[in-house]
This record gives C-alpha cells, structure tokens and sequence, in this order.
C-alpha cells in the first residue's frame, strides 16, 4: 500500500503540468459559478443596506398648485406612517453654466433622504451650497471654496433669498443611485444635470413642493422583493384616498390666498396712486425750491462779486499804506543815522572833556556842591579879610603922631587873624602887638591882607570857572544820555515798525493769497451751486417724466391686476394630486433590471464553462489511460481495483 501511494505521488509529480491545469480549471469554474451566482443577492443586499441607512423615501406626494400645512396635517399622528416631511425644491436653468440644475433645501432636522458627504460638509448656514458629484464632472475648474453664482429666469429667481453661493461640500443623495440620469423637468432642455443642496433660509417659497413619506409596514422588507411591492401598492392606493378631498380644498385655499393677493396688490396700487401724489405735490414744492435756489444764487453771485472788489480794493489800500509806510521807515533810517553821527561826535567831546578833568585831579561825574562850598568859604574868608584891612587902615588913618594903635584894637585883630590860619599874618599881627606905635605894620597887615584878599577872589573866580566847565560837561552828558536814550527808543521804534512793516507784508500776502482761496473756492462753490441747481432742474424734469409714466404704468397694473384677477380666479378650477414611489427615483428599477440581469447570467454561463472544463478533462484523462494501458494491467494483475487505479489516474 505504501508503494502504492508512492506511485501515485510520482505519477503526479512527473505531469505536474497537467495535474495542475485539470485543478485550475475546476477551481476556476467553481468560483466563477460561486461569483456570479452571489452578485445579485450581494448587490440587493447592499443597495437595501443603503436605502435603509439613509432613510430612502417609501412615496413622494406632489401637487400642481403645491403642498400646505394642511396637507401635512393629514400625515400627522398617522398609524401607517412611520415619518414624513416637506420640502422645498426648484428646478433652475442656469444661463451662466448652460446647466439644469435641481435645488434642494438642507435644514437638518428631516430624516429622510439623508445626504452622504463625500467631501467637505453639508450647507449649515446661509451663503453655502453643496453639490452633487456630477456638477464636478460637467464643471471642471468647480472646487470646494468656489462661489456658485445663481443666474436664471426672473420668476425663478424670486425663490431664491440670495445668488451667490460658496461651495462647502460634494454629496450624493439616495434618490439618485444612476451616476449619470437626474431624473426629467419642466425647465431647459427637458433633463437634469446634476442636483444643488442650500440651506433651507436661502429658500424664499411658501407652498412645498413635495411631501416624502415612510411606512411602518415596509420596514425590514426587501425593497426589491414582491412583498415590499405589494403593500406599497396598497400605501400609495391609501395615500391616493387619504388626499383625494384636497384636489378641491386646495383650489379654494389658492382662491383665498389669490384673493388676498389681488386685494394686497389693490391695497399697493391705491397706495403708489397716493404716493404718486404726494410725489407730485413733492415736485411743485421742488419747482418752488429751485426758483428760490436760482434767487439766491443770484444773490450769492452779487455778494461773491462785490466782495472780491472789496477785497481787492482792500489789498490795494494796504499795499499803498505799506509803500508810505516803508518811504517812512527810509526817511526815519536816514535820521536815525544823522542823530547817531551826531550822537558820537557828542560822546567823543564829552570824553575830551572828562579827559581834561582827570588830568587836573577832577572827576567831572561827581556833584559840584564841594566846590560851591569852597566858593562861599573863599567869599566868606575874603570878606573878612576885606573888612579886617579895611579896619586896619581906618584905624591907622585915625591916628595921629605916634599914636598908638589901641591894645584891644589889636587883640581884636589878632582874633580875626587867628581864624584866618595865615602864619604871614600871625606872624604881622604878632610885631604890632610888640610894636602898637608902628603903624607900617599895621599897615603892613594891611598891605597882605588886601594881596590874599585878591589871591582868594582870582581862586574863586578859577574855581567858578571850572564849576562852570563841570556843569556844563554834566549837563551835557546828562543831554547826551538823554539823546541816546531817544536814540535808542527811536531805534527800537524803528525795529518794531519795521516789524509792523514786515507783519503788514505778511498780511498782506496772506491778504492777496485768501482773497485768492476765497475766490476760487467761491468759484467752486457757485460752479457747485449751479451744477446742483442745473441737477436739480434736470431731476425736476426727469420727476415730471416719471410721474407720468407712472400714472401710464399704475393705469396698466390697474387694468392688468383686473384683468389677472379675472383670468385667474376664472381659471382656477382644477388641482391634481399625485402619488410617486421610488420605482419614479431616476436608476432604481434600472438597479433591479441590473440584478436581475445577473441572476440570468449567473444561471447560464457557468453551466458553458462547466462543460468545457468537463471536456477538457475528459480528453486529458482518455489520453492518460491511453498512455498507462499496459500499467493499468499489471495493477489489474496484482488486485488493485478499479478505484484504485482510477485514484493514480
């Protein structure tokens, strides 16, 4: 036995080559029946996993006057539905893209159709939009962060809040499993591009435009499966009842709400025909205003006028002030350089003068009283000298012979020349007190007397003169200091008056440069006055023009609100109600066509491929029994049986 499966081992191991394609095209036939035989249950079980994780819609209520409220009303606290929502949606032809896009509103709060983000995030406040995949594909150079400009129709336009968006975020929506079909529209060409999700405050619509609604007997089922088909037959057929009543109350509802509508536009055309009133009582008081604009104008020309040819005349009186004022100046320079020559030549005198004094011992600047003093001691000394010798002599006169000269005469005299300090005298005065007979003496005294009587006088005189000299020095340098005083005053007078004159050019210049600014920017005020009157006349007339074509247009609404009115409440006497499922969501019975595709496939082809395989085999092993004939026997021979020898086959 053990040589017998050591033959088999060598028999596989010497045709490795085609032991192993006979395993490979077995393994291939069984995985490939395997694998397409699991497909469809795999893509149904997937598809039903994706539905129910997104809370795909069991049915879609639709109306052609649109949903209210009311229509809500009817699903509330329902024992058949499990959940339901309105919502808000319109279908747009963008100019700008040359795209139909469908828009849906995201406000976070239904759990139906969720949105899967594939990138970036969902519209969570005003201002972003997300959007489907294919809007990436159709626009290539769109990206996250992008703005997406909303251009289309005037009508369609007014359901939107705002037209310019920035792009948040790419998703996909369950309603749509297909990558290419969104589903067909009333708009553009007919189809959908792709689908947009905006916030639900960037929506500016009153009526839904669909209701989604889940059922709670569907839940778990197959959403490919007969039983799921059946019970929503009968929950659409439910449906179908719950709001056949609606198709006449909702006409009525629209009537009413029409109603209101003409009667708000009646209300808004009464009250433009009144402010179209007021605009023009408005423009007859604007006519008044600018007639009265232009006056006063006018008179703000006059007074602009006049004054620049004050201000000129002005600029001209000052420069004629400053020309006389600057000849002024000159002439008081010239005399202030006259007075200040003189005014050395005074000072060069009174130091000459002053010199002089100094060199005979003298101050001249100080007071003269000392030698008036020494006058009047002069006058008083030689008064007495004066009389004493006068005495002398008249005393001696009287004498006769050899007379003396009487004692008390001579101590008289001796008293008065003891006061004199004359030692000649005393000395004299002294001999006739030894000799009173000598009358030479006497006269003598006398003699001397009269000399130092003369002597003072001419030393008086001497010292007047020079009182005098000194008086004369003092006053005038006292004249001089007061003259450099009046110089110097005159000076600065001088310096602030050419300041003044240097102030008034400043003005002046000033003068001429605001009187300048004032005349251009008066100028540039009237030009502005004007330009604003003629504006305001060319507005007054424009006004006129637009009152009128007003009264035309508020005539034309009027007669169109009518006429509108009529047709529409005239008209409004049908609604529709319809009921979809998601066999009408773009790609979702193609998905079941699909699946059912690969079942067919998966129940044919494998059996072709079994088949070959099966032949292949065949004639790999006839050729093998072919070939091993003779070794076949022998084993036939030593008792192995047909089993066996078919094992080592």
């Amino acid at each position: 036995m053990k040589a017998y499966k050591k033959s088999i081992v060598r028999e596989i191991l010497s045709s490795k080559a085609r032991f192993f394609s006979i395993m490979v095209i077995i393994f291939l036939g069984v995985a490939f029946y395997s694998g397409i035989k699991s497909a469809g249950p795999d893509m149904n079980k997937t598809i039903n996993k994706f539905y129910n994780s997104e809370n795909l819609m069991d049915s879609k209520i639709i109306s052609t006057l649109g949903l209210s409220d009311k229509d809500l009303d009817l699903l509330k606290n329902n024992p058949k539905i499990l959940a339901y929502y309105g919502t808000h949606s319109i279908d747009a032809n963008l100019t700008n893209m040359s795209n139909v896009v469908k828009f849906m509103e995201y406000d976070g709060k239904n759990n139906i159709n969720n949105l899967v983000v594939l990138e970036g995030k969902l519209p969570e406040k005003s201002g972003e939009i997300a959007l489907d995949e294919r809007a990436f594909k159709l626009n290539k150079n769109l990206k996250i962060g992008d703005d997406f400009i909303i251009d289309t129709d005037e009508n369609t336009m007014k359901n939107f809040k705002e037209s310019k968006f920035k792009i948040v975020g790419i998703v996909k929506s369950p309603m749509y499993i297909e990558k290419e079909s969104r589903g067909s529209t009333t708009v553009g060409k007919g189809t959908t591009d792709y689908f947009g999700i905006l916030n639900s405050n960037d929506i500016n619509m009153d009526a839904y435009t669909e209701i989604y609604v889940r059922f709670k007997n569907i839940q778990g089922l197959d959403a490919y499966g007969d039983e799921y088909k059946e019970l929503m037959e009968e929950n659409n057929k439910y449906l179908e009842d719950l709001y056949s009543n609606r198709e006449v109350e909702r006409v009525e509802e629209i009537k009413r709400e029409a109603k209101k509508e003409f009667n708000k536009a009646y209300e808004e055309l009464n009250e433009n025909e009144k402010l179209l009133l007021d605009k023009e009582k408005e423009l007859q008081e604007g006519k008044a205003q600018l007639a009265e604009g232009k006056k006063q104008y006018s008179d703000k020309k006059l007074e602009f006028e006049k004054g620049i040819k004050e201000g000129e005349a002005n600029i001209l009186k000052s420069e004629k002030q400053l020309e006389e004022g600057q000849a002024e100046i000159k002439n008081q320079k010239s005399n202030m350089e006259e007075g200040e020559a003189k005014l050395n030549d005074a000072k060069t005198t009174l130091h000459n003068s002053r010199q002089e004094f100094l060199n005979q011992g003298i101050n001249p600047d100080e007071s003269t009283n000392g030698l008036k003093d020494k006058i009047e001691n002069l006058k008083s000394l030689s008064k007495t000298m004066t009389s004493l010798s006068n005495d002398i002599k008249t005393t001696v006169t009287n004498l006769s012979g050899n007379e003396k000269i009487p004692a008390e005469k001579i101590q008289y005299w001796k008293g008065i020349v003891a006061n004199l300090e004359s030692n000649e005298l005393s000395v004299a005065i002294e001999e006739l007190e030894k000799n009173p007979e000598n009358k030479n003496i006497a006269l003598g005294l006398s003699d001397s007397l009269d000399k130092s009587v003369k002597s003072i006088n001419d030393n008086a005189s001497k010292l007047q003169v020079l009182i005098d000299g000194i008086t004369k020095y003092q006053e005038g340098k006292k004249q001089y200091e007061t003259q450099v005083t009046v110089f110097n005053e005159g000076k600065s007078k001088l310096y602030e008056a050419e300041k003044q004159l240097e102030k008034g050019r400043a003005e002046l210049a000033k003068g001429k440069k605001s009187l300048e600014e004032g005349k251009a920017t008066a100028e540039k005020e009237l030009q502005k006055a004007k330009k604003k009157l003629d504006e305001s006349e060319e507005k007054l007339k424009e006004g006129q023009k637009t009152i009128e074509e007003n009264k035309e247009k508020l005539a034309e609404g009027r007669k169109e609100i009518e006429e509108k009115e009529k047709s529409t409440l005239n008209d409004l006497n049908e609604c529709n109600y319809y009921v979809f499922d998601r066999t009408d969501n773009p790609g979702y019975s193609g998905y079941k066509d699909s699946i059912n595709s690969l079942d067919s496939i998966a129940s044919v082809l494998p059996v072709f491929f079994f088949i070959v395989a099966v032949l292949i085999c065949l004639t790999t092993m006839t050729r093998m029994v072919e070939e091993k004939r003779i070794e076949i026997g022998t084993m036939k021979a030593l008792g192995y049986g047909d089993f066996e020898i078919s094992l080592k086959l």
